[in-house]
C-alpha cells in the first residue's frame, strides 16, 4: 500500500506555497515523485474548509486527475468518529481529522496545528496502521508560509517515506 497522507484545513496556504524551499512545495513534489496519495474527503467539515479554498481545491483537482489523491467515503468517516470525539487524550479540536486518518489508513498528516500533530502521532489516541506510525511533518509554523529554515529536516522526512510498489 502507498504512503498515504492528509493536508489539514491548517496548512492549506502551506500546500499552495509556491517557492522552492517551502513545506507545500516539498510535500507536493513527494506526491508528484509517486511517494505518496493525499486522502481527502469531500464532504463534511473536512468537505466544507476545502470548498472554502478554491486554490488548494484546484490543486488537490489536478491530484485527483492524476490517480494521486482519493476521496474516501463520508460513511466510512462517521463510522470512525464515534469513538474519537471522547476520548481521554484527545487534545486537538480536530476529530474530523483522526477519523480521516482512521479511514483512510494515512500515516503522513501536513499540518500547522500542534495539538493535532500529537494526536495523530500518539497511538493511544489513534492506532498505528500495521507496522507503519503516524507522523507529522516537521517544523511546518503557521506563521511563517514560506519557511525554509527546516527545509533539510522536511526532505529527510519525506525521502524517508517513499513507496516503492506504486
Amino acid at each position: 500500500m502507498c504512503v498515504r497522507a492528509i493536508v489539514d484545513a491548517s496548512a492549506f496556504r502551506h500546500f499552495a506555497g509556491l517557492t522552492e524551499k517551502s513545506a507545500g512545495h516539498q510535500f507536493r513534489r513527494w506526491i508528484d515523485r509517486q511517494g505518496g496519495i493525499i486522502v481527502y474527503s469531500a464532504l463534511g467539515k473536512y468537505g466544507d474548509e476545502l470548498m472554502a479554498n478554491s486554490k488548494v481545491f484546484e490543486i488537490l483537482r489536478s491530484y485527483v486527475d492524476s490517480g494521486r489523491a482519493i476521496d474516501i467515503d463520508s460513511y466510512e468517516i462517521q463510522e470512525r468518529l464515534i469513538g474519537i470525539p471522547d476520548h481521554p487524550l484527545r487534545r486537538s479540536d480536530d476529530p474530523h481529522i483522526l477519523a480521516l486518518a482512521l479511514a483512510s489508513r494515512a500515516t503522513v498528516l501536513f499540518s500547522c496545528d500542534k495539538k493535532l500533530c500529537q494526536d495523530f502521532s500518539n497511538p493511544r489516541v489513534i492506532p498505528n496502521v500495521g507496522r507503519s506510525k503516524r507522523r507529522s511533518v516537521p517544523s511546518v509554523d503557521i506563521t511563517l508560509p514560506e519557511e525554509t529554515s527546516n527545509s533539510s529536516k522536511r526532505k529527510k522526512f519525506f525521502n524517508a517515506r517513499v513507496c516503492a510498489s506504486c
